[in-house]
């Protein structure tokens, strides 16, 4: 009945989507406004701190205050929005991530990735996507960002534009450096496009910072992030304080798993993706369908098995989750089909939703549903029958393209 309406009636749907992510974002910068303390509910405050301490050539990660794990560019960026009070910079950064967000979305369908969609699917996708996001929007973290960077790569490698496209996974690599995760596979599929202008992308970012401030204070900077990225290890803490991720779900449910043990794996997965991705290139599928496709299974491979993977960093698995409920809620699918998408979206949105009223408390330790939405995401997506599905459109339309006109 409701995907009856959408199709019946697309231009409401269309404003009421878009209606609904305004009032979100409204409400949400009226919390910050109105709140009593400028840093209740919100990281802000860390990414404020990092651009002060960047400012004054204060030391970025050995500030007891706040956690701060991003790159000295990430800090230097952020450096103009120290002039104006706390709240004003946070609801700013809020109104920025929402609109580099929806635009990296609106940039992917007109290019149609991973296929081309209706008004009315556009806007139920943008509708089954604002749950999955709003936490994110909330607490101001950076996600939003860094799955804007990654999506308009992605948008812009379907078009063609591949030096905005390394440009765009360079910057996603100083938001959270595991995005080079995505870049390298992208870099296997289009090596000669991309493989040279991804090493220029990266020295000009590791470069700029050294334009902001001097190089000694710079490369300092670098050290001591790099020291923090590998010697960060939250196994000895108590397992509230875990990430959760598929090493939190072996010790909880299984056997531990040493480091050693899950970098292995971690290496593993990540081959069987670049295998994937060039069996999916060696079989004729289209270039947006095939960017939107590694894309979805990079995200579930960042979360599952990923370095730093909080519960906020699921929102990296929310665009391609968003994508398959649409698709099935418009045009239907098998029972098996419809039960499984639908696990995977309600995983992801129960848990959302408690955190509104409070969080999930232990549960969240000894049965978290996030991780298990990954998986199941991820195993839909690597199904035999998707490369079947693509292969028969992929043909189709190398015999359009032969026929004479």
């Amino acid at each position: 009945m409701l995907a009856r309406s959408f199709v019946k009636h697309p231009a409401f749907w269309k404003k009421f989507a878009f209606a609904a992510w305004a009032i979100a974002i409204v409400v949400v910068c009226l919390r910050i406004g109105f709140s009593r303390s400028a840093t209740w509910q919100d990281v802000y405050p860390v990414y404020d701190s990092a651009a002060r301490n960047w400012i004054n050539g204060v030391d970025l990660y050995r500030n007891t205050a706040f956690d701060y794990r991003y790159s000295p560019l990430f800090a230097a960026a952020l450096a103009p929005k120290t002039w104006l009070p706390l709240k004003v910079a946070s609801i700013l950064w809020r109104l920025f991530s929402a609109t580099a967000f929806l635009c990296a979305l609106i940039w992917t369908i007109r290019v149609k990735i991973p296929r081309a969609i209706t008004t009315s699917e556009c806007s139920l996708f943008l509708l089954m996507l604002l749950p999955l996001a709003l936490g994110n929007l909330n607490f101001g973290q950076a996600n939003l960002i860094l799955l804007a960077t990654l999506l308009a790569s992605i948008a812009a490698v379907a078009c063609g534009y591949w030096t905005l496209g390394a440009l765009l996974v360079a910057a996603a690599v100083t938001i959270k450096i595991y995005a080079l995760a995505l870049g390298l596979l992208l870099v296997i599929l289009y090596p000669r496009k991309l493989a040279w202008r991804v090493l220029v992308a990266l020295a000009i970012a590791i470069a700029l910072p050294f334009a902001f401030q001097s190089p000694d204070y710079v490369v300092k900077q670098y050290g001591d992030w790099l020291h923090y990225l590998k010697t960060e290890d939250r196994t000895s803490r108590p397992l509230t304080q875990w990430y959760i991720d598929l090493r939190l779900m072996f010790r909880v449910w299984f056997v531990p798993l040493s480091a050693t043990a899950y970098l292995f794996i971690q290496i593993i997965i990540g081959l069987a993706l670049a295998v994937l991705g060039l069996f999916a290139r060696s079989r004729g599928w289209p270039r947006e369908k095939l960017v939107g496709w590694i894309f979805a299974l990079a995200m579930c491979y960042l979360t599952v098995v990923g370095p730093t993977t909080e519960s906020a960093t699921y929102v990296l698995i929310a665009p391609a989750t968003a994508w398959l409920i649409t698709d099935l809620l418009i045009n239907g699918g098998t029972a098996l089909g419809t039960v499984w998408l639908m696990a995977v979206y309600l995983l992801q949105l129960v848990p959302r939703m408690m955190a509104w009223f409070g969080g999930i408390g232990r549960v969240s330790v000894y049965a978290n549903p996030l991780p298990l939405a990954a998986l199941l995401l991820a195993a839909w997506l690597v199904r035999p029958q998707v490369f079947r599905g693509c292969a028969a459109v992929a043909g189709s339309q190398l015999i359009d393209a032969a026929r004479p006109d």
